[in-house]
């Protein structure tokens, strides 16, 4: 994969494995310039993620945060929980996946606070444009 096409290496948590993640600020750019067209606060479109072989379908959305709240536009990445893309990320991070489980499960249930993976069991999702336009490459790293 050539350099150019590097978009964002994604720490896996609870959120990427279940349905989604927010793209920072500092690689919207590069990730955006391989869209149709910049979406407007509010606005969302369908974007494809091609991972081992597979093609899966993700929804990229602008948020609609006020101006006064944000401003900069946010964006978050988007799939649905125990769809195909979810389910195929918990099964290839399935270390990530059952560290987080297991926290979870034993944990005051109104703990909802962020689960830090141990150095030795992260894992990545390194994301790439592609030269075919709102398509982009998953590349897991166990």
């Amino acid at each position: 994969m050539e350099s150019e096409n590097y978009v964002y290496k994604k720490e896996i948590d609870w959120s990427t494995l279940m349905e989604g993640f927010t793209l920072p600020l500092d690689n919207q750019v590069i990730f955006l310039r391989n869209m149709e067209n910049f979406l407007q606060r509010g606005q969302s479109k369908i974007i494809h993620f091609f991972m081992n072989g597979k093609t899966y379908d993700a929804k990229i959305v602008n948020m609609n945060n006020s101006v006064e709240k944000r401003k900069k536009d946010a964006y978050q990445i988007r799939y649905p929980r125990n769809g195909e893309l979810s389910q195929a990320l918990q099964q290839y991070f399935f270390k990530s996946m059952s560290y987080i489980k297991m926290i979870r499960e034993n944990r005051d249930p109104k703990d909802r606070s962020y689960i830090k993976m141990p150095d030795g069991l992260k894992e990545y999702l390194a994301i790439y444009t592609t030269e075919y336009e709102d398509t982009f490459l998953l590349e897991p790293i166990a």
